[in-house]
């Protein structure tokens, strides 16, 4: 048993033999039975223990496995973690490599072709034939002449054959015509000559064979590369033609986007007419069927109040007691107005206390309408262009706003029910003017002869009565004011002077000389141009000499179809006369046969 008086001072790892074979974290349990009676006195742990309990304990969190997320007591990530780290690591490196690589390709791109420069590299040597020459190895040269049987000394009379060993005396080899040597100075004698040139013959007929396969190869090679770069080629280019066309069809949207925005963004005059409202039933109540036509600012970018959205109502009367059907008793002109805005036709029947009964309601967005009449519409006289709107009667969505107070209008109960049906439409007209010779905007007139002296600003309108034709420049107080404070009327005696280096235009009129000027170049000219006629004058003239342009290319190109129709006519005459006479030559030659 072990005991603080029997434990050494050094702390040392030899264990008694009586507890070798039992771990030294489990020896809180007794490996004795004690006696009965006898008292175990309270054991403690000797520092050798407490060293080996406390070495187990680390060694075990040590090693314990910790999830893709914990952290151990030192705040680094466990096993899984950094594994899990490493992978993510690696999908991301190959995402990238893989897009860089999809960029590269890109950039680089070229149309596939076929590399033939290994094929020229093809050799002839294998077809030609080698004279061997003649070794002393296979013997002893021949003695006699080839040709006369007769004995032969080596010396300048005698040929020896560069293959065989056969020789010839030189004047034998003349008179038998085979004297003559190689361009290399050899002489074969006439059996090895005969054997040379067959070998010679049959090779270069394998040869021609052979030639007649690469060229073969060659051209179905150089087809098949051909064919590959045309499909590729053609693949690229209907590719090439797609993207050219997206990117058409992109500028256009944008262009369009841009140009409508300018449509609905620019201020110009308009005037609503109410044409007609069927089917709203009769009342018993005496009283006379009013419209209220109120303009509501739908552009939610501009962070306006409910009450000052509403910007502008009139009310329009059918004249007669009581009449469904009869005329409006006006029609409405604004004079600067934009796009953005929302039309809410109120229908009631007015009584004379003032009262109204509500009869319906239509709100409809005006921006398509009115660009689709500005675009496509029909003009009507010497107004703007014309587009019609009708809508159907539904419960109230907007109660209709004084102009006055911006006070709500009082109608009554039935103008609460949600569910209650208003039977009935209306049909209004919308008159647009152009900006060729109307302008809506912001305008200085100078009060002292110096530029940069005091300065009015006005809201001014530039715009070409409908009845008269007379065009007029007014000037407002402020923007949204339907009274103006002057009118100037700009006919053939009104002078209109442009000083574009000083920065003004001068307008002088009847009773009197107005200096007007504009912070911005672009605007100042643009007064400047329309306040004159120019801008008019020079739209005209575009279009005068377009016409004409059109006129002379359409005139060239019927002169041109008749001279080709000329052309062909008289290309059938002679075929008919060449025709006419084989006929006559055929009908000839059936008389001299007869």
């Amino acid at each position: 048993m072990w005991s603080e008086a029997s434990s050494p001072s050094t702390p040392s790892r030899a264990v008694p033999s009586r507890v070798s074979d039992t771990a030294f974290h489990k020896l809180p349990v007794s490996l004795f039975k004690p006696e009965e009676g006898q008292v175990i006195p309270k054991m403690t742990p000797s520092p050798l223990r407490r060293a080996i309990l406390t070495d187990v304990k680390t060694t075990i969190s040590s090693k314990t496995t910790l999830g893709a997320k914990e952290v151990d007591s030192r705040g680094e990530k466990g096993r899984w973690g950094r594994m899990w780290e490493q992978r993510r690591q690696r999908e991301v490196t190959a995402i990238h490599d893989k897009r860089a690589k999809e960029d590269m390709e890109r950039k680089n791109y070229k149309p596939k072709t076929v590399d033939v420069e290994w094929l020229n590299n093809f050799s002839d040597e294998k077809f030609t034939v080698k004279s061997v020459p003649y070794s002393r190895v296979q013997g002893p040269r021949q003695s006699s002449c080839q040709i006369c049987w007769y004995g032969c000394s080596p010396g300048s009379t005698t040929l020896a054959c560069t293959v065989c060993g056969a020789v010839v005396h030189l004047k034998c080899a003349n008179n038998t015509n085979t004297a003559a040597k190689k361009p290399n100075g050899e002489w074969w004698c006439p059996q090895c000559t005969v054997s040379i040139n067959t070998a010679e013959t049959i090779e270069a007929v394998k040869l021609g064979m052979e030639l007649k396969k690469r060229t073969d190869f060659f051209s179905a090679l150089t087809i098949q590369s051909h064919f590959m770069m045309w499909t590729e080629r053609s693949r690229f280019l209907k590719f090439k033609g797609g993207l050219i066309f997206l990117q058409a069809i992109i500028r256009k949207i944008r262009q369009q986007r841009k140009f409508t925005n300018d449509l609905t963004s620019h201020y110009r005059p308009l005037k609503i007419n109410p044409i007609d409202y069927s089917g709203v039933p009769l009342s018993d109540k005496n009283g006379t069927y009013t419209l209220m036509a109120s303009f509501y600012n739908n552009n939610h970018q501009q962070l306006l109040e409910e009450a000052d959205r509403h910007v502008d109502r009139e009310d329009f009367n059918v004249l007669g007691s009581n009449s469904t059907s009869g005329k409006w008793n006006k029609d409405y002109f604004i004079p600067s107005i934009n796009f953005q805005f929302d039309l809410i036709l109120t229908m009631t029947l007015k009584d004379d206390a003032g009262r109204h009964e509500f009869k319906g309601q239509a709100i409809t967005n005006v921006t398509a309408d009115l660009k689709k009449s500005i675009l496509q519409g029909k003009k009507k006289g010497r107004e703007g262009k014309v587009v019609k709107i009708t809508k159907k009667l539904a419960p109230l969505e907007i109660l209709p706003v004084d102009k006055s107070n911006k006070q709500a209008v009082r109608l009554d109960s039935s103008a609460g029910r949600a569910n209650q049906e208003f039977p009935g439409e209306v049909t209004v007209e919308l008159i647009t003017f152009s900006n060729i010779d109307t302008k809506s905007g912001f305008i200085e007139e100078m009060l002292t002869s110096v530029v940069k002296g005091a300065k009015k600003k006005w809201w001014a309108l530039l715009h070409t009565q409908s009845g008269t034709g007379g065009r007029h420049l007014y000037l407002f107080s402020k923007q949204g004011d339907k009274k103006e404070r002057e009118k100037i009327m700009i006919n053939h005696s009104s002078q209109v002077e442009f000083n574009r280096k000083a920065g003004y235009i001068k307008l002088a009129s009847l009773d009197r000389t107005y200096m007007l000027t504009h912070a911005n170049v672009d605007e100042r000219s643009d007064w400047a141009m329309k306040m004159s006629g120019k801008y008019l004058e020079i739209l005209e003239d575009g279009v005068r000499r377009f016409r004409e342009e059109s006129r002379k290319e359409k005139e060239m190109e019927e002169e041109k179809e008749k001279e080709e129709g000329k052309e062909a006519e008289e290309e059938e005459g002679k075929e008919e006369g060449k025709e006419e006479g084989k006929e006559e030559g055929k009908d000839e030659e059936e008389k001299d046969r007869s």
